[in-house]
């Protein structure tokens, strides 16, 4: 990007940028117009910020590097090389760079596809002159920034507004079937997973809207936007975009839901509200439930195969039966999937499949919960209340050797998690009161509103039960041994519930955890307080 007038460029930028390639601008203050540039480097994707003089040498060097490159081979480790030269050393040095990467951002990238965490690493290396991993990682060590260079690169925050305009026109015939069957009172959810700089959820909002409009009484609309990306969250949360879009919105859609601002276009507060933007590991972190549609749009085909069936599996656990998930042209469903069908495969919707409940023969004591669950059931329920069950077999009433050929999970999967159907709602924290999982049904006692999202239990819980929770927790870690306070009478939903609490710390199996117990009962109506005439209502 050179001396030049107005942003031109900055949506090619980032093009450039998703594909890997290498942006950069001409040094500001030496730029007749300085425009052009700065715009480019605003976008916080440009590698070089140098004079012009500069950048023909440069531009050799890094072409040059290419070819000079040592990194581990893309398809995995090789067997010895009998000369001496083996991979050992390499694919050591990929560990240690992934290791510090971790310890310096918190972000774990041993799930994406080898090959894209390769050729994202060899570009940074190759931007930093560095031919080989041991060198890379003394740079990463050296300078700070770096690490959030390297993020930056692995996440790939690259969107802009209704992206693939077909795919959009296609989901926008679907909206009407979002609010089906709902009125004041109800509620249209939605979760925008890796959703970058916020485009595609501003973009959906929109055709929320633009339907809602013309409804008497339209439900409410919520949109939950996360991403990896804190920076890129940021952005997306202040809603200010380059004059650029207008490339991608249309003129009626930039006079309703953007004002003008000399820096570009700025998301209404109208649409902003309608969106609650998170960092959120998606396979990691607590899902969102009770959804009517889901939308990850290209990050799927940078993860390996068991990343994507965790996805997946996570996405159908947070949808409601016969909603919808949006997927990016690049990505699919496998026709065999027990979790979803194709509604369209050319524009990537599927639509959740419904699986019946697995019956459990025998019953089983629910001192049997685990306090260490395996990482395949690490997640079972979202940060809003959960409905159903996750990842449900849809064996029905098939024979067992039917079922053991297409089972979802494993029978060591399934044991846990019909353990957790039984049990009572729990729970497992940290020392610092942090929920680590959730069984089943626990999401109830929970209660989110608007701005960041916690996983602190105390924030989190029902405000009815903070106090009595925060005592027995106490209690617990003073004594060493199970407690518990309450009952306590709750409202959740519509009924009126009595909740003892019961908290006991892991021990040996797990130090400085504990396991929340949600004994609750429903009240029956001559249990519950009467309603006195002088007063009309019923007593606390």
């Amino acid at each position: 990007m050179l001396s030049g007038a107005d942003s031109d460029g900055a949506i090619g930028i980032k093009r450039i940028k998703e594909r890997g390639g290498l942006t950069v601008a001409q040094e500001p203050h030496e730029a007749e117009h300085q425009g052009m540039p700065r715009a480019a480097i605003a976008t916080g994707m440009v590698d070089w910020i140098l004079p012009v003089k500069e950048m023909p040498a440069r531009l050799i060097a890094y072409q040059r590097m290419e070819g000079e490159l040592r990194l581990p081979p893309e398809e995995g480790p090789k067997p010895v090389d009998p000369t001496g030269h083996d991979q050992e050393d390499k694919e050591a040095a990929l560990r240690d760079v992934l290791t510090f990467l971790r310890t310096r951002t918190g972000r774990d990238f041993s799930y994406y596809k080898r090959a894209t965490v390769l050729r994202r690493l060899g570009r940074r290396m190759q931007v930093n002159g560095v031919d080989n991993l041991v060198g890379y990682l003394a740079l990463l060590r050296s300078n700070p920034g770096e690490s959030g260079a390297l993020l930056q690169d692995l996440l790939i925050s690259v969107t802009n507004f209704f992206r693939d305009s077909d795919c959009f026109a296609a989901l926008e015939a679907l909206i009407p079937e979002l609010f089906k069957d709902k009125g004041h009172g109800d509620a249209v959810r939605i979760w925008v997973a890796a959703c970058a700089t916020g485009e595609e959820a501003y973009s959906i909002a929109m055709l929320l809207h633009e339907h809602a409009r013309k409804l008497d009484a339209p439900p409410v609309l919520q949109i939950f936007a996360t991403d990896l990306d804190g920076e890129a969250i940021n952005v997306a949360r202040n809603g200010v975009y380059p004059e650029t879009i207008a490339a991608d919105v249309s003129e009626e859609r930039l006079h309703r839901f953007f004002t003008k601002e000399h820096r570009g276009y700025r998301v209404r507060r109208e649409i902003r509200e309608t969106v609650l933007f998170a960092v959120h590991d998606l396979l990691k972190d607590s899902p969102f439930s009770r959804l009517d549609m889901v939308s990850c749009r290209n990050l799927l085909i940078y993860l390996n195969r068991e990343a994507q069936a965790r996805a997946l599996e996570i996405f159908h656990f947070g949808l409601l039966p016969g909603g919808r998930m949006f997927l990016g042209s690049s990505e699919s469903v496998d026709e065999s999937s027990p979790l979803f069908t194709t509604l369209d495969k050319k524009h990537r919707l599927f639509t959740h499949w419904p699986a019946p409940r697995t019956s459990l023969p025998v019953p089983f004591s629910p001192s049997a919960l685990a306090l260490s669950l395996p990482p395949a059931v690490a997640a079972t329920e979202g940060p809003v209340v959960a409905g159903k069950a996750f990842d449900q077999a849809r064996h029905g009433s098939r024979s067992l050797s039917e079922a053991s050929l297409t089972r979802p999970v494993s029978w060591g999967d399934l044991h846990f998690k019909l353990i957790e159907k039984l049990a009572p709602p729990s729970l497992i924290v940290n020392a610092d009161h942090d929920i680590v999982h959730l069984s089943e049904s626990a999401g109830r006692f929970l209660q989110y509103s608007g701005g960041e999202l916690t996983k602190n239990l105390l924030r989190a819980v029902h405000p009815a039960l903070r106090i009595e929770l925060r005592a027995a927790l106490y209690r617990a870690g003073q004594a060493g041994c199970m407690t518990e306070s309450g009952p306590v009478r709750v409202d959740i939903g519509q009924e009126q519930t009595q909740v003892t609490l019961r908290v006991s710390p892991a021990g040996d199996a797990a130090p400085d955890f504990f396991l929340v117990v949600f004994d609750a009962k429903a009240l029956s109506a001559s249990e519950l307080p009467q309603v006195t005439p002088a007063q009309g209502q019923s007593e606390p």
